[in-house]
This record gives structure tokens, sequence and C-alpha cells, in this order.
């Protein structure tokens, strides 16, 4: 029973970042299609699973059993909220946000802070990897609070091709805010759009990749 939900939930996230990393999908529509894709196997197997010769209360009892366990084990795992889909960026003026430390780090258009030990930093850059391979993101740099050696091993074992540094000194926290993970994007007029924590979420990388 636990290996079928790990696989399920393994098969989820496996292919909505296939769709994001090699077809160029949104990360909101890459959310859905996994979906639909364990509801038409599930149907797949159920009209098969009918044709046996057990009682239809029997087969009836372990389709609906079945079905319950997949798509309860998706939304548990992978919960539905509204507000994950919303971009709730906070936009800064060059005089509300010190840009000129932003650029003592970075010159990128798009600046990632994560923490080793966050995991919603390693989801974030999970997300953010599929859509830098796919180019729907492209100007884009992770910068780790890390020793370098432990933000390289970060990196290979995630396999991350998004350009990255680390950083050791507190000037990370000054630009960064504190609250992890941290997405800022730099606007043409001169604006800061600035993502932290649960705001860092589908509606945020969605937005980044606007052209």
């Amino acid at each position: 029973m636990v290996l079928l939900i790990a696989s399920i939930l393994t098969f989820h996230e496996a292919i909505r970042l296939y769709f994001i990393s090699y077809l160029g999908s949104s990360s909101t529509f890459s959310f859905w299609i996994p979906l639909f894709l364990i509801l038409l196997i599930s149907g797949i197997i159920g009209m098969i699973f009918w044709k046996s010769t057990y009682s239809t209360l029997i087969k009836s009892s372990i389709l609906i059993s079945f079905n319950i366990l997949i798509l309860g084990s998706l939304f548990l795992f992978h919960p539905y909220y509204p507000e994950d889909f919303e971009n709730r960026s906070t936009m800064l003026t060059s005089e509300e946000y010190p840009l000129a430390t932003l650029d003592s780090i970075s010159d990128k258009k798009i600046t990632c802070f994560f923490l080793v030990t966050c995991p919603y930093c390693e989801t974030a850059s999970r997300e953010l990897n599929a859509h830098f391979k796919s180019k729907n993101i492209q100007d884009i740099e992770f910068v780790y609070y890390a020793y370098e050696k432990t933000a390289d091993s970060l990196v290979n074992s995630q396999n991350i091709e998004v350009p990255y540094q680390n950083v050791e000194s507190d000037i990370f926290f000054k630009v960064s805010g504190g609250q992890f993970p941290v997405v800022i994007k730099r606007n043409d007029d001169n604006t800061i759009q600035y993502w932290f924590g649960n705001d860092v979420n589908f509606g945020c990388f969605d937005a980044l990749g606007d052209k």
C-alpha cells in the first residue's frame, strides 16, 4: 500500500516536471495534467477489471476503494489551494529596496535566495530549474547561503542546471529579507518584484516566465 502511494506521488511529480522541462508548460497547467493522466489510467484499469468474473458488488467495491486511494493520496500530499495559483508578488521601487546591495551579489534579472536546509527552497529550485530547461526562464541565478562544497553537493544531487553561487556572509539576509525561499525580479521600469515564503508558488513561477 505504501509502495503504491509512493509510486503515485513519484509519477505525479515526474510527469509534472516533464511537461514543464520538455514541453514548456506553465506550472499551473502542469499541476493538473498528471491528475488527468492518472484518472485515465485508473479508468482503463477499471474497464479491464470490470470484465472479470467477480460479482458486481465486489468489483464496484474494489474500484471505488482503488480510486479513493489514488485521489486521496494525491490531494493529501499535493493538496489544491487556490491561493497557490495567485501571483502574490510585492512591488517595490528602487528607493524601497537596496538595489546596489543586490547588484553586488547578482546582476541577473531574476535572483533566487535559498537555504540548503529549507525543503520549500528545494521544491522551488526544482520547479525553476524545469522552467530554465524549457527556456521559459533564462536570465536567472540561484544564491545559496552555504559553504561552497555544500552548495555544489546540493546542486549536483538535484541536477540543477541554473547558474548558482554560494554566499557565506550576512549580506545574504540583508538582501533577501530573511523569509525563504525568496525570488526577486528586476523590471525594466526600475521596480522590483519580490516573492517570499508561501508567495513563491505556481503563480510566481508562471509570472517569472511571462515575456
